[in-house]
């Protein structure tokens, strides 16, 4: 990989798309940043001025390249199935390193240091005179337009994002549902102060790049109105909503994964709905899901390796009384479940998730035994199995998504037992 940036014609883009698709067929004749073919026009001692080194650029050309293939709406693939072009834009392994070890330093250093003088001098008269003077009023106008452009299309992937993470917030808000505000504070800095806390959070992110965009990112004119951060809604509605995205992968993934444990969790609400004793009945059906899991999906053995892994031991970890002394603990078998067993930095995310899991099996270990017809007891199983299901689309979908096709086959054959 040279260092050399590489032109390209936006009207040579069009036409060296696979007819009848739409679609670029390799990287060379794909649509990419706007900023950088801009900059390519100038010369190298001006755009070393200007800041982002010829690394950083090849990377900001692929950021965007991904954001134009992600929001396609014209390309009938799965979104996973869009890059093939990838090797062509990282070259081989080494120069890929490099490019991204300067573009993180340059990022780093725009984050801590830079952001806040540019967002001064952008808005000053006087900077606007520099640098026209410094690339020419013609190219001044160009790349002022080209950033816009990028801006624009990197915008609409971090909405599709958006989209995307909308049910696994659900999902983390129903897991920790039952947590009290010192258990929550206990796991670090997840930003989880209330029960609808991360799909707040990302409407309110997604509220904020839809006004950007629409302004053209002239960030002097937004003003965020409490309806569009959720201060000012029913989230309830939207979390009713947005449930369906959960429940439905979630169950498809169980029955995949265990067709015993799908029914299990069936089951449960169809007690619930359906039961004179529903409550007692779907309580049972839980807490068997829930002890099946943790006991099934990784062995006692490969729980306590990894732990051992992962530097985890105490009594949190680790049982150290009685006849079961130096085995895990509920707690253990949740966060290994969670991870997938995979040795990995830790993630507050997947320490609520488990936390949230073992009070969702003491709260429905209570209710096996319910007989009192109180209809808040309905209530809360309901809670319940929505944060089983939470977990479960969590762990499954995100925290085993790392695992190779032999180790979870290996799962399923335990579960198929």
């Amino acid at each position: 990989m040279s260092d050399e940036i590489v032109f390209r014609d936006d009207d040579a883009n069009q036409v060296a798309c696979d007819e009848g698709t739409g679609h670029a067929p390799d990287y060379a004749s794909m649509r990419r940043s706007a900023v950088v073919r801009e900059l390519a026009q100038l010369p190298a001692r001006t755009r070393l001025l200007i800041g982002p080194g010829p690394m950083t650029l090849r990377v900001l050309d692929a950021l965007v390249a991904a954001a134009y293939v992600v929001t396609d709406p014209t390309d009938p693939r799965p979104v996973g199935e869009r890059f093939d072009w990838f090797e062509q834009a990282v070259g081989d392994d080494m120069e890929t390193a490099a490019a991204l070890e300067e573009f993180a330093t340059w990022m780093n250093s725009v984050l801590e240091d830079q952001i806040h003088r540019w967002t001064r001098q952008f808005k000053t008269e006087t900077w606007k005179k520099v640098m026209r003077r410094l690339v020419g009023a013609k190219a001044y106008d160009k790349l002022a337009a080209a950033i816009l452009e990028d801006a624009t299309v990197v915008g609409e992937l971090l909405l599709w994002v958006s989209a995307w993470v909308r049910p696994y917030a659900v999902a983390l808000d129903d897991c920790v549902a039952l947590l009290t505000p010192a258990q929550l504070k206990e796991l670090g800095k997840t930003g989880l102060t209330g029960p609808t806390a991360a799909l707040r959070a990302v409407l309110t992110i997604d509220a904020a790049l839809h006004k950007a965009i629409d302004l053209r990112f002239d960030f002097d004119a937004m003003e965020l109105q409490a309806t569009e951060t959720g201060d000012g809604i029913d989230l309830s509605r939207l979390i009713e909503e947005f449930r369906p995205l959960v429940t439905g992968p979630t169950r498809a993934s169980l029955e995949e994964l265990s067709s015993a444990m799908g029914r299990k969790l069936k089951g449960a609400r169809f007690a619930l709905d359906s039961s004179e004793d529903g409550v007692s009945q779907a309580a049972h059906s839980l807490v068997e899901l829930i002890d099946r899991l943790l006991r099934t999906a990784f062995p006692e053995a490969d729980v306590l390796e990894w732990l051992a892994a992962t530097n985890r031991s105490g009594n949190d970890y680790l049982i150290t009384r009685g006849p079961s002394a130096g085995k895990p603990t509920k707690r253990a078998q949740a966060l290994c479940v969670a991870y997938g067993a995979q040795v990995v930095a830790a993630s507050p995310f997947h320490e609520a998730a488990a936390a949230g899991l073992i009070v969702v099996r003491t709260n429905a270990q209570k209710l096996k035994h319910a007989d009192t017809e109180d209809p808040t007891e309905a209530v809360l199983l309901r809670q319940l199995i929505s944060s089983v299901e939470g977990f479960l689309m969590l762990a499954i979908r995100l925290g085993w998504s790392g695992l190779d096709a032999q180790k979870v086959a290996e799962i399923r054959a335990r579960f198929a037992a």
